[in-house]
């Protein structure tokens, strides 16, 4: 399963200075639970950032903090977890799994931007293919028995 099949290249990006209730309006309108944060709003803008959804209730609604004076670049994480694209699978269940997070930046050679892969982006591929190793286990065990319409020959 290679990694780059499940990287998510539909990414609502913001700068550090959009309003919090613009951020979680947009999260709404767009159905996503997260937005890069970009440096800049310039073609070669790099990721300095991801808000989550989480975010927003962890650090602004559980808090009673003020979202009319807060922004973008006063909650995102500050710490991007970022990973190569050359990267694998593997590697970027370790990495989330290190650092605690549930999404990860993708990221080109020269630290552009290319998508987002999340856990449970992750975890519906490995599922899918978990469940064809069962189905072949199951078709196995019908064709040991003869059930499967394939006769063994010597």
């Amino acid at each position: 399963m290679d990694l780059m099949n499940l990287i998510n290249k539909r990414v609502v990006v913001v700068p550090p200075g959009t309003p919090v209730e613009t951020a979680a309006r947009l999260m709404r309108d767009e159905h996503v639970g997260a937005l890069v944060v970009l440096d800049s709003e310039a073609a070669d803008a790099r990721p300095t950032g991801v808000l989550t959804d989480r975010d927003l209730v962890i650090e602004v609604l559980a808090q009673g903090a003020p979202a009319a004076l807060l922004t973008v670049g006063d909650i995102a994480l500050a710490r991007l977890v970022t990973l190569g694209c050359d990267e694998g699978l593997f590697q970027a269940m370790e990495l989330m799994s290190r650092e605690g997070v549930r999404r990860l930046v993708i990221v080109d050679a020269s630290g552009g931007l290319l998508g987002l892969v999340s856990m449970d982006d992750i975890l519906v591929a490995l599922s899918q293919s978990l469940a064809l190793m069962a189905l072949t286990i199951t078709r196995e065990i019908r064709n040991e028995r003869g059930e499967g319409g394939h006769e063994r020959t010597a």
